[in-house]
């Protein structure tokens, strides 16, 4: 098991400390305290921008449907 330090994580995420206390004081990334230090288990970090990439895919479709119109508008013209 890999544990990351707070500033690992907002490097890989990308955000600032003041945004990563947010998410856990909201519960939104799991930590694990050891003695009096905040770490992060890897995992917990990939499932939680896993979760961020989830797609929609009735809102896939509707662009799927949308670029072949246009695709045979362009044709057309």
């Amino acid at each position: 098991m890999e544990l990351l330090t707070p500033n690992e994580v907002t490097q890989i995420l990308k955000i600032t400390k003041r945004t990563l206390y947010h998410y856990i004081k909201q519960g939104i990334i799991p930590y694990v305290r050891l003695q009096k230090r905040i770490r992060f288990r890897k995992e917990d970090i990939d499932q939680f921008i896993q979760n961020r990439l989830s797609r929609n895919p009735e809102v896939d479709d509707i662009v799927v449907t949308i670029k072949r119109k246009i695709q045979k508008a362009l044709k057309e013209s």
